[in-house]
C-alpha cells in the first residue's frame, strides 16, 4: 500500500542525516525487518481490533521499527530547537493509558510511537478506523493536538519538516487546527532556517558582510569564521553587527548575536561595551553577558576594575559576602592571575564555585603554596581547584614546585578527618603524579 512513500521517505531521511553528519549533528537511522503475519495477527489479538491499513503497511513494507532521530547541539542563535525524533515501533502499539480520566475512552487512542520525554503519537479510532488521523498526546498537560489527517499525510509533512518531533513543545510552532502546517510563517521560516544551515558555505558567505553574520548565526564561530570578517573594515562589521542586533526581537537570539558581537569585534567594540555599561540599571543586558563582553573587549585591569565594582555594589544591596557561584559569574572569563589576588580574603565556605574560579584564572605554583598555607577556606579552595586541573604546564614550571606541593597536600592528608576531605586531596595528589615537568 505504501511500498513507494516509504522508499522515498528512507531515501529522504538517509540524506538529510547525511546531510547533517557533515555538519557534526549527532544521527541515528534504525530500520528493522519487516513484521511477519504471526506479529501482526498477535498484536490484534492481544488488542482485539484490526489494525488501520496505514499501520499495517508501515510495519510489513517498511520495517517493524523505524526511527530517525537527529541533534544539533549548536542552537545559541537559532529560532528553534534543534532536534528530530520520528517514527514507528511494534513494541509502542498499545492504546494508550490515560489513567482515571474518565472523559476518554481508553479504546479510541491507538500509540504507533513514544517520544523521548514520554509524549505519544497516537491515532484517532474514532476518525476513521482504516484511515485515522494523527494527534500527539502530550504527557505532562494531557492535551492532544492533530498533526495530520492520516499517517501517509503526517509522514509526508514531518519530513518537509526535516523529520522535527517528537516531543509537544517541537511541533507547537507549526501547528494550527488542521494540523501541521506547512505553510505557516513559522514552517516557512524554519524550512528556510535548516536549508541554509545544510547548504550556506562559508565561501559564499563572504562575498557579502551581512551573509557572513548570517553564516555565523547558523554555524557559531570558528577560527575560519574569525579570518573571513578580518578581510572587511573593523568599522564597518561592528556596525553590521549592532544593526543586526536592533532589528531582532526574539531575546534569546538577540542575547546570543550581542556575544557574537563582541566574540567578533574583541577590542574595536570596547567603546561599545562602555556604552552598555553606562546604561541605566534597568535597561542593562543580561549580567552574564556584560560581564563576558567586558572581559573579551575591554582592557584587562580595566574589566576587572568594573567587574569588581560591580560586585561590591551587590555587596551592599545584599548586605553580604557573595558565594563563591555569583563570584564565579562575573570573573571566570578574565582567566587573571589578578583574580586570584582579589578574591584571596574574600572566599569563605562553602567553597563551590571559588574553587572552580581558583582554577581557571591562571594559578601558578606560588598561589597553592600560599593558599595550601592559608586558611580553612583558602586550603580546601586550592586542594578542590588542583584536583580539578586538567592542564599544569602554565602552572609548575619545576620539579621543586611541585614537590612543595605535594609535601603541603600530604601534611594536609594527615591532618583530614572527614572521608570527603580526604577524597580531595588524594584527587589533587593524583593530579600531580600524573605531571611530568
Amino acid at each position: 500500500m505504501l511500498q513507494q512513500n516509504l522508499v522515498e521517505w528512507q531515501q529522504q531521511w538517509k540524506q538529510l542525516l547525511h546531510q547533517l553528519e557533515l555538519k557534526g549533528a549527532d544521527t541515528a537511522l534504525l530500520w528493522e525487518e519487516p513484521a511477519t503475519d504471526q506479529e501482526i495477527a498477535d498484536i490484534e489479538h492481544q488488542l482485539k481490533i484490526t489494525l488501520p491499513e496505514e499501520l499495517r503497511s508501515l510495519l510489513q513494507d517498511g520495517g517493524k521499527r523505524v526511527m530517525v532521530y537527529w541533534n544539533i547541539s549548536y542552537a545559541q542563535t537559532a529560532p528553534f530547537e534543534l532536534s528530530g525524533d520520528t517514527g514507528w515501533d511494534i513494541e509502542s502499539i498499545d492504546f494508550s493509558d490515560f489513567g482515571d480520566d474518565e472523559q476518554i475512552d481508553q479504546k479510541r487512542y491507538l500509540c504507533f510511537y513514544h517520544a523521548g520525554n514520554g509524549d505519544e503519537l497516537v491515532l484517532d479510532l474514532y476518525s476513521n478506523p482504516q484511515r485515522p488521523m494523527v494527534f500527539h498526546w502530550a504527557h505532562e498537560t494531557g492535551e492532544f493536538h492533530i498533526l495530520a489527517v492520516s499517517l501517509t499525510d503526517f509522514l509526508n509533512k514531518v519530513t518537509e519538516l526535516s523529520c522535527i518531533g517528537a516531543e509537544e513543545w517541537q511541533y507547537q510552532p507549526f501547528i494550527d487546527n488542521c494540523g501541521l502546517n506547512l505553510y505557516s510563517k513559522l514552517a516557512k521560516q524554519w524550512q528556510q532556517w535548516i536549508h541554509d544551515y545544510l547548504h550556506f558555505t562559508l565561501e559564499d558567505a563572504s562575498q557579502h558582510l551581512n551573509q557572513l553574520i548570517r553564516y555565523t548565526e547558523l554555524n557559531g564561530i570558528e577560527d575560519d569564521t574569525v579570518q573571513a570578517f578580518a578581510h572587511y573594515h573593523p568599522d564597518e562589521v561592528l556596525q553590521a553587527w549592532l544593526e543586526r542586533i536592533q532589528i531582532e526581537h526574539i531575546q534569546s537570539i538577540k542575547d546570543g548575536l550581542i556575544e557574537y558581537t563582541g566574540l567578533i569585534n574583541r577590542h574595536h567594540a570596547a567603546d561599545w561595551v562602555r556604552e552598555l555599561w553606562d546604561l541605566p540599571e534597568d535597561q542593562r543586558i543580561n549580567s552574564y553577558i556584560l560581564a563576558y563582553l567586558t572581559a573579551i573587549c575591554l582592557p584587562e585591569d580595566e574589566g576587572l576594575e568594573r567587574i569588581w565594582r560591580k560586585i561590591e555594589e551587590k555587596e551592599k544591596e545584599k548586605e553580604r559576602k557573595l558565594n563563591g557561584y555569583e563570584a564565579n559569574t562575573g570573573l571566570k572569563n578574565f582567566h587573571s592571575r589578578k583574580v586570584i589576588h582579589w578574591i584571596k580574603d574574600r572566599v569563605t565556605f562553602p567553597y563551590d564555585g571559588w574553587d572552580q574560579l581558583f582554577a581557571i584564572s591562571n594559578p601558578q605554583s606560588e598561589d597553592y603554596i600560599e593558599w595550601l598555607q592559608g586558611n580553612d577556606a583558602q586550603r580546601q579552595i586550592a586542594i578542590s581547584a588542583l584536583g580539578k586541573s586538567v592542564q599544569l604546564d602554565q602552572t609548575f614550571h619545576r620539579v621543586e614546585q611541585i614537590e612543595s606541593v605535594r609535601v603541603l597536600l600530604e601534611q594536609a592528608m594527615n591532618k583530614a578527618v572527614i572521608k570527603k576531605e580526604k577524597r580531595i586531596i588524594a584527587e589533587a595528589l593524583k593530579v600531580l603524579d600524573q605531571y611530568n615537568v
